[in-house]
């Protein structure tokens, strides 16, 4: 397996400035608490990942049951153009 020594420095450095974690023997890894609490994740939620490039975007689903009710008070109008008109 290869090491970039550089970039466990660098890590090592910033470890102060910006969350860490640990990938596991079984792909497994732990979310700090500093980022869990304020993000409200919990055990058991689902993510879904999206890599881009080197980076991978870890963003929470959220269960339908909490997204009731987050368009209230949408403008449900619609633009149409004059020759789409019902």
């Amino acid at each position: 397996m290869f090491i970039d020594k550089a970039l466990v420095k660098m890590n090592a450095y910033r470890r102060g400035f910006m969350n860490t974690a640990i990938i596991s023997s079984k792909f497994q890894m732990a979310f700090p608490k500093s980022i869990r609490e304020p993000m409200g994740l919990y055990s058991g939620q689902s993510v879904r990942l999206i890599p881009h490039g080197r980076i991978i975007e870890i963003v929470p689903i959220e269960p339908m049951e909490n997204l009731a009710g987050i368009l209230k008070g949408m403008d449900t109008r619609i633009v149409r153009e004059k020759d789409r008109e019902l």
